[in-house]
């Protein structure tokens, strides 16, 4: 723990795993993970229109998954270029607004979309934007490229405050 913090808060589970609209099994690897690992942690998925990927576990929404105890949306898509498509924005303030937290590994942090951050903001909820990229990132072209190629990942929490957000790093994830 890095000095003067007194705690770090962890994503609580259960867990409700957004698979999005995901098209093959390599897109939904967090999922898969957190389904295989912690399968105890995995109460239900969330799927949107045109995801053709079942984790065999049942089908939420967010009001659904409060109800059977989830306390956090998990979402373990990864998309060409790493980032939140403006169809995902809907059902992450829907979870938000439902009283779940929201935990991604995108390039693109939860944080930086406005309607997304109001809603975490004004429901008193958790964005755990777990990578925390020091660069913008191409989407791959399958060749090496050594030179822009970066070691460690750092993780963030926002902590929300009675008039802003915190962000915790470590250089541990938070689950």
């Amino acid at each position: 723990m890095k000095k003067g913090m007194t705690h770090m808060l962890k994503a609580e589970a259960p867990y409700l795993l957004f698979l999005g609209d995901a098209q093959d099994l390599l897109s939904i690897k967090g999922c898969t993970g957190v389904k295989i690992w912690r399968p105890e942690k995995a109460v239900g998925q969330l799927r949107l229109e045109g995801c053709n990927q079942d984790l065999d576990i049942p089908d939420m929404t967010p009001a659904e998954a409060v109800e059977a105890g989830c306390k956090t949306m998990v979402i373990g898509v990864a998309n060409a270029g790493g980032f939140i498509p403006d169809g995902w924005t809907g059902t992450i303030v829907e979870a938000l607004e439902a009283g779940l937290d929201v935990m991604a590994g995108m390039h693109s942090r939860m944080a930086d979309i406005p309607k997304i951050a109001e809603a975490a903001r004004a429901n008193g909820r958790h964005l755990f934007d777990v990578r925390q990229p020091a660069q913008d990132f191409k989407v791959g072209k399958g060749y090496s490229q050594p030179e822009t190629r970066r070691q460690g990942t750092a993780y963030s929490l926002w902590i929300p405050t009675k008039r802003k957000y915190l962000t915790l790093c470590s250089s541990e994830p938070f689950f």
